[in-house]
């Protein structure tokens, strides 16, 4: 059975998990009843998907889904570049595509390049709000080279805080001036 913190956690879609296994969730043995394991299993992941329709986000097919991502990643990088990209970093179909224009944003602003970049494609996968932009601006504060270092990117939390102890508390402050400048700009558009 799967669990749904685990699978909301993972970047791998979701049917990924149950291909090859009926909807009772017992192995496929044999292929003499190939048609009705195959309904079964449509059936399962039509309600595996109604379950969770935010997990699975937009109804796109998978070509249109790799078509998005390829021109999204046409525009960062320039042309003819995405086919390199997805080849290199194949997983990149399954992250959102106004994220990683964000990041790229972002980390272009910082001061990386958009062939370092395109060379490290992980790191336009990571979120704006919640990583690039807090912990660059805390090692800024600390004098460290953010476009130099690129370890505090990919690394996980715990170990950023343990590598940085005071970056917990940075990160409190960060979050209540954020909300501040959130709840200011809701009052001054109402």
């Amino acid at each position: 059975m799967l669990r749904l913190p685990y699978v909301v956690r993972s970047p791998r879609p979701l049917l990924a998990y149950a291909r090859g296994f009926t909807a009772t969730g017992n192995p496929v043995k044999t292929s003499d009843n190939a048609a009705a394991t195959r309904r079964r299993e449509a059936i399962y992941y039509a309600r595996i998907s109604r379950k969770f329709p935010a997990y699975f986000g937009s109804q796109l097919s998978m070509a249109e889904r790799i078509q998005a991502t390829l021109d999204a990643v046409n525009e960062m990088f320039g042309p003819k570049t995405a086919l390199g990209v997805l080849l290199s970093n194949c997983r990149i179909v399954t992250y959102n595509i106004i994220g990683m224009r964000r990041a790229f944003k972002y980390l272009v602003s910082v001061g990386y390049t958009p062939e370092r970049l395109r060379k490290s494609t992980r790191f336009i996968t990571r979120s704006v709000n919640g990583i690039l932009r807090p912990r660059s601006k805390f090692l800024q504060t600390k004098g460290v080279d953010v476009v130099e270092n690129t370890d505090w990117i990919m690394i996980p939390e715990k170990n950023f805080i343990e590598k940085y102890p005071y970056y917990k508390e940075y990160l409190v402050q960060y979050k209540a001036r954020q909300k501040k400048k959130a709840a200011a700009t809701a009052t001054a558009a109402a």
